[in-house]
């Protein structure tokens, strides 16, 4: 579960004209454009592809808007409602910043390779657990607290990602935490598909705790 952590006011509206994610309720999602000012109420939504159709014939279910700012993921959320052939976001909240590390954390074992920016070398290992934030690697007491470092991560069915962070948590047991640092948005999705895809199997880091 991710939580807002700045005043709603302090959110950013996103930039006019680009598109951004219309999320319903089961993880579909649709690109849309909005208004530049994004007052409280009603949203009227233009999907990219100007049509205004939903999964399924539903004609009224949760969703949130969801765009990237320097800030991090902001989000509002409200009921989605096909009106005379247009998408609305009806009530909808204020925005609000996401915390990316509030991510739900799946145990899972995927083969991982970190390479330390300073020394170069690569360290060919497993994750211990998984979010879109970051992850828990074993066999990495090598890797010192708040070294940064390049990883590649082998996600079953869903290919390699590669990006880069910086160890943030070292356990007793020569486990590394790595917190990531912001991902192409496509990569982000792809990694959040996995990490729900393992949450469904009931592999929630918090079922082990």
């Amino acid at each position: 579960m991710r939580t807002p952590v700045l005043d709603p006011t302090q959110a950013p509206e996103p930039l006019s004209g680009h598109p951004i994610d219309l999320v319903v309720a089961g993880g579909w999602r649709l690109p849309v454009r909005v208004p530049a000012a994004t007052l409280p109420g009603d949203v009227m939504l233009r999907p990219l592809n100007d049509e205004a159709v939903m999964p399924g014939g539903v004609t009224s279910c949760p969703a949130a808007l969801e765009w990237r700012s320097a800030r991090g993921l902001v989000r509002r959320t409200g009921e989605l409602q096909v009106r005379s052939g247009r998408l609305v976001l009806v009530q909808a909240d204020e925005a609000v910043i996401m915390q990316r590390r509030n991510f739900a954390r799946v145990r899972c074992a995927v083969r991982v390779a970190v390479v330390s920016e300073v020394a170069g070398e690569e360290l060919i290992t497993r994750t211990v657990d998984l979010s879109v934030g970051g992850m828990l690697v074993e066999h990495a007491a090598l890797l010192d607290l708040q070294e940064r470092v390049r990883f590649s991560i082998l996600l079953p069915d869903h290919g390699e990602l590669q990006g880069e962070g910086e160890i943030v948590r070292a356990t007793p047991f020569g486990h590394r935490a790595v917190q990531f640092d912001p991902m192409p948005r496509g990569d982000e999705q792809r990694l959040a598909r996995y990490v729900m895809a393992q949450e469904r199997e009931g592999r929630s880091a918090a079922a082990y705790a």
